[in-house]
């Protein structure tokens, strides 16, 4: 492996970003990758709405990498402002519509939950981030494939990566991070001391905030556990090439996302599993 910028010129791409709930549904999450390859198999697939969870996590990444902007120019991190970031970029991610969930009811409600993880990240997170290096993209071509492994973290400093969660949970992320480190290798030809997942989570806003939370994962394991899946997610691509059809590509129906809401394989002739019979 050797690192470069290829996310450009690869044929199939990786990203980091999945390599953590892969198994929660293969089928599902190879949909949603590399839709290209399923519809030129001659299969449809259903359009996903946007969900609020999703515009809500991209918004407060916008806001950290702002502040992380400020910090690396020695300027000051301004909460007000961060919190003008985060709901411009939530308006913009909403703009053509979204889906709503109990936790997030409408706009006004994202708003307060989003300025409280604002104001979590301000106080609990930033204070601890020091030695700040980047939170660009990394990439990663993988030497005599098709592939190319991709993954943004929210910040790399000199001994750590971190990424911010804002869902229910910060663990499981072991792939994730695995695959960030193995960026960080590849690039730096080192390996991080620390992977940290920031957990801001969005809370009820009925709910005092519980704060966020800095979850620190295993290094070594990360790594093995990304390796392991970056293997199995290239060898489903090379086999879903050389014979297209999903009956090669474990589905688990009993996954909390089958559903439409999360799937775009759902009913239709690429997952009959998830078909009613009429």
């Amino acid at each position: 492996m050797s690192g470069q910028n290829a996310e450009d010129t690869a044929e199939y791409i990786i990203r980091a970003s999945s390599l953590s709930g892969w198994n929660d549904c293969p089928r599902r999450n190879f949909a949603n990758a590399y839709k290209h390859l399923v519809k030129n198999a001659g299969y449809d697939l259903r359009e996903r709405g946007k969900l609020v969870s999703g515009a809500f996590g991209t918004s407060v990444h916008a806001a950290a990498a702002h502040a992380m902007r400020q910090k690396l120019s020695n300027l000051r991190v301004d909460e007000d402002d961060l919190n003008d970031v985060c709901v411009a970029k939530f308006d913009e991610e909403i703009a053509d519509g979204v889906s709503w969930d109990q936790s997030s009811k409408n706009r006004e409600n994202a708003i307060k939950q989003m300025k409280a993880c604002i104001a979590s990240y301000v106080y609990d997170v930033l204070p601890s981030i020091k030695d700040v290096e980047s939170f660009e993209r990394l990439d990663l071509a993988m030497v005599k494939t098709d592939k190319n492994l991709s993954g943004h973290a929210d910040l790399v400093t000199k001994t750590s990566i971190r990424d911010i969660k804002t869902g229910r949970s910060g663990d499981g992320c072991h792939g994730q991070m695995g695959g960030y480190a193995l960026l960080q290798l590849a690039n730096t030809d080192k390996l991080p001391d620390e992977l940290i997942v920031d957990h801001i989570p969005r809370s009820a806003v009925t709910k005092p905030y519980p704060g966020a939370v800095a979850i620190k994962y295993d290094v070594r394991v990360c790594v093995a556990e990304a390796a392991t899946m970056i293997d199995i997610i290239s060898r489903t691509i090379d086999e879903f090439v050389k014979k297209p059809g999903p009956i090669l590509i474990p589905a688990n129906t009993m996954s909390i996302l089958c559903g439409e809401k999360y799937c775009t394989a759902f009913g239709t002739d690429y997952c009959e599993l998830s078909k009613k019979v009429s």
